[in-house]
């Protein structure tokens, strides 16, 4: 199931477009209001989307995480286990 931030953001994104699309042929009260919806909607869609990834690592088990991987790579390299 989507998310609600990113269902909205992206509901927001096509609307504000929309907007835009539809100021450029026709002038109406609120046009201005279309720019500053397509940034809100393209950051919420960010948000949602990024909220769907692991992003929380800290910085140590980032630093871990590599240590392993460079030692699984040197272990290859050299045939035999990881010291």
């Amino acid at each position: 199931m989507m998310d609600s931030v990113t269902l909205g953001g992206a509901g927001l994104t096509v609307l504000a477009t929309v907007g835009y699309a539809l100021a450029t042929v026709a002038p109406y009260p609120g046009r201005a209001l279309t720019l500053p919806g397509l940034m809100v909607g393209l950051t919420m869609l960010a948000v949602g989307l990024a909220a769907d990834h692991d992003l929380t690592a800290t910085a140590s088990e980032a630093a871990a995480a590599a240590e392993t991987a460079d030692e699984a790579a040197a272990a290859a390299e050299t045939g035999g286990e990881a010291p």
